[in-house]
């Protein structure tokens, strides 16, 4: 989103550059060669600061979600809130900028200082960004920088592009409405470059990482050092307006006083405004005396009027923000569990799907203006701001019905919700199929009785059992088949955790239980999980791998390579489980007779990691470096899906079982298209149209003002963002994104009947000619 606020209209003669010889040239430019030779040079530096400055922001922001739940650690509702609270502090610091530039230091010392304080920030946050997750100076190293970049990245927001207004001549409209076309183009072209590229820096490798966030927060980082550097080559040239006075200090003191009067006093007036009249001395205030024709205190206290008029058409602003600002959070969180490749070894990143509402702007604006709008016309309906405005709101209720709609696809390739008191215990038969092979059949109280048949090789099949853990955990027995050698009424003993998920190991040499790995990689780059089991008898491992003691996992350790061999310096297609990781659990196999336990199985930890054929190998080291491998034979491990969760158990005779705990990601990203296009369209309708609107409407004297609010209700929604997720309501995000477009059905319809009702606001004018308004 990007928002244009409006330029300043008095100036005084000496600040015109246009004046030449001791006269005003009012010349209007007319012709390519005649605009560029007087167009202000120093106009170039600005555009070229928002390029870098908006290149800098919506880089940083498009990535956020993801460091905050993959590289920090928060899970999705955590990252959404803190996600939105910086957005929320990112839009309200604009209040502050605006008092800062207006009324004290005025708009180039504004936003010299504060470009240097958002530089900072960003360089805080890709500092912050180089240590590891686990580093004592995480998150509050980051949430800092995220303050100081929304301080500055506000404070700057209302001042940049009227700044580059004041440099042109009021009179010459024409060069100034190229100027702000030229801006509004390096808003989206550095917002839309940089939401396609910094995914690209997110996913690439680095320091032993498989995402490079210093690279991704420092690239925004050094543009905005640029950003800063440009807008300060032309300090010496910029024409500078001096601050007049705090307009939003003057509009609080005016409402203040006009309520305070109005408790007090007995006389009825017509507006409540009016109050704020009480006590005024026309002929001994300066700025009446200053000004030529009306009294200057009633003017003001009237454009206030219109003010409070745009105000409450403005009520209704902050649900669409609420809806359209999940496009960084709850979208990215969705587009995170979707399938993102597009064509062989092309993928789209969940963070990049941003980009595509920064291209549909600049494809949509155009094309609404010459086809959209009057197309609607000539059918015979009035194209007018407040109609496109509450078509725009449905429109956004629309693409979040859209988003349930995906969201109710993508839930069966989810792990189901572990409730309160219960755990999800899965049971693996590693039984080879040969014609001995056993099935067996759990059994436990409320359990519907299912067979578990032996396991293929890349079973696709998952089964999970809910078993309550309160106030105990009721007895679990399996019954092998009885025409079989098989085990009959094992009793098995489990220890149970609640909320957790259990996998249960049923092999020819006994049974064993462990913590199953089910959850979804969350690192936003195609990667899948995967969790070894190695089955291997003592005599097994110290025959190949030289393990003194092979149920204390200290000596060796494991590495899982693409391809057959392992290239022990690349960090990238090599994966290493050392031995002495505090993650790598072992537990007993019990024989099905009840008798002492023979061995132990070795579980290793789930990794993320991109899809590829690998081979697994048994190695020691010495060191850090590897001195001895060997590579089990008959185990070849190839995968072609992302978001899935395998576990391979590997005995003595190769892989016995490769194990599906949690389904791929089976729903295209593409799918996400249609939410986009439609949210976009709500954008051009709602988004746009109400700034027209709102700028519009206000007296000239307020415009800066009407613009900070605009920005305001941006914050507001992002509260109400936060306040659902901090609530936590909703059982999964179908509901949630259905309850969001319901609030904004409502929020329209309320905004329609504000729309009625606008027209009798208008009439509080005295002049009837300004109290007939067009929609």
């Amino acid at each position: 989103m990007a928002t244009i606020s409006g330029r300043e209209e008095d100036r005084s003669d000496s600040d015109d550059p246009e004046k030449s010889n001791g006269h005003h040239d009012d010349h209007q430019p007319e012709g390519c060669r005649e605009i560029i030779r007087r167009w202000p040079k120093t106009t170039l530096f600005i555009i070229g600061n928002e390029f870098c400055e908006r290149f800098s922001y919506y880089g940083m922001r498009s990535v956020l979600t993801i460091y905050l739940i993959n590289f920090l650690g928060y899970g999705n509702n955590s990252a959404t809130v803190l996600f939105h609270a910086f957005t929320v502090l990112a839009y309200t610091s604009p209040l502050f900028g605006s008092m800062l530039a207006d009324g004290y230091i005025g708009k180039f010392w504004t936003i010299f200082f504060l470009s240097i304080v958002y530089a900072a920030g960003q360089i805080t946050l890709a500092a912050a960004s180089y240590f590891p997750s686990n580093y004592s100076l995480h998150p509050w190293l980051d949430f800092l920088g995220l303050f100081i970049i929304a301080l500055g990245t506000g404070g700057i927001k209302p001042c940049v592009s009227s700044f580059g207004g004041d440099q042109f001549n009021p009179a010459h409209t024409r060069m100034i409405s190229i100027f702000f076309s030229l801006f509004y183009f390096s808003i989206n072209a550095g917002s839309t470059l940089s939401m396609f590229i910094t995914p690209i820096f997110r996913n690439i490798p680095c320091l032993g990482q498989s995402s490079c966030f210093p690279l991704a927060f420092g690239i925004p980082a050094v543009l905005m050092l640029i950003a800063t550097g440009l807008f300060m080559v032309g300090s010496f040239w910029y024409k500078r307006l001096p601050p007049t006075e705090n307009v939003i200090l003057r509009v609080v003191n005016t409402i203040r006083k006009a309520l305070t009067n109005r408790r007090s006093s007995s006389e009825k007036r017509e507006h409540w405004l009016d109050y704020a009249l009480e006590g005024h001395d026309c002929l001994n205030d300066s700025k009446c005396i200053a000004s030529a024709s009306l009294c200057a205190e009633e003017s003001f206290v009237n454009d206030v009027k219109s003010l409070v008029r745009v105000v409450v058409m403005m009520l209704p602003f902050p649900m669409f923000w609420a809806l359209y600002d999940q496009q960084g959070s709850r979208w990215t969180i969705q587009a995170m569990q979707m399938d993102s490749r597009i064509v062989g070894d092309i993928y789209l990143l969940p963070d990049q799907m941003q980009v595509l509402n920064a291209i549909l702007i600049l494809i949509f604006i155009p094309f609404f203006q010459a086809v959209v709008y009057p197309l609607i016309e000539r059918i015979g309906i009035r194209v007018t701001m407040l109609r496109k405005m509450a078509a725009g709101g449905l429109l956004a209720a629309l693409s979040f019905v859209i988003c349930a709609l995906v969201q109710l696809a993508i839930q069966g390739t989810l792990v189901p919700p572990i409730q309160p008191n219960t755990a999800h215990i899965t049971f693996v038969n590693t039984y080879p199929q040969t014609n001995s092979s056993c099935s067996f059949t759990p059994t436990s109280a409320n359990w519907e009785e299912r067979s578990i048949e032996p396991r293929k090789l890349f079973d696709t099949k998952t089964e999970y059992y809910v078993i309550s853990t309160s106030p105990s955990v009721p007895s679990i027995f399996i019954r092998g088949e009885e025409s079989k050698n098989c085990p009959q009424n094992v009793h098995l003993s489990i220890p149970i955790a609640p909320s957790h998920s259990f996998a249960v190991f049923l092999t020819p040499s006994g049974y064993s239980s462990s913590l199953a790995p089910v959850a979804k990689s969350n690192k936003g780059g195609g990667e899948f999980g995967i969790s070894i089991v190695l089955d291997l008898p003592c005599e097994y491992l110290n025959i190949h791998a030289d393990w003194a003691i092979c149920d204390k996992f200290y000596k060796g350790s494991v590495a899982l390579c693409k391809g057959e061999e392992c290239d022990w310096g690349s960090k990238e297609s090599t994966f290493i489980w050392s031995g002495d990781n505090k993650d790598i659990t072992t537990s007993q196999i019990i024989p099905y007779d009840g008798s002492e336990s023979i061995r132990s199985i070795v579980r290793l930890p789930k990794i993320d990691i991109k899809p590829a054929s690998f081979s697994v190998h048994l190695i020691k080291r010495v060191n850090g470096r590897v001195e001895k491998d060997f590579r089990i034979p008959s185990v070849s491990l190839s995968f072609d899906e992302m978001g899935s969760v395998y576990t391979a158990v590997i005995s003595e005779k190769g892989l016995s079982t490769l194990h599906r705990s949690v389904p791929p990601n089976s729903i295209s990203i593409l799918w996400q298209i249609p939410q986009y296009v439609v949210v976009t369209a709500a954008e051009i309708l709602f988004s746009i149209t109400g700034l027209e609107f709102a700028y519009a409407e206000a007296a000239p004297s307020l415009k800066s003002v009407v613009s900070a609010l605009y920005l305001l209700t941006v914050a507001i929604g992002d509260l109400i963002i936060i306040a659902i997720a901090q609530l936590s309501i909703f059982s999964n995000l179908v509901s949630e994104m259905l309850a969001f477009s319901f609030a904004m059905v409502i929020t329209i319809g309320i905004f329609i009947l504000l729309s009625i009702f606008y027209y009798k606001y208008a009439h509080y004018d005295k002049d009837e000619e300004e109290g007939e308004k067009k929609e």
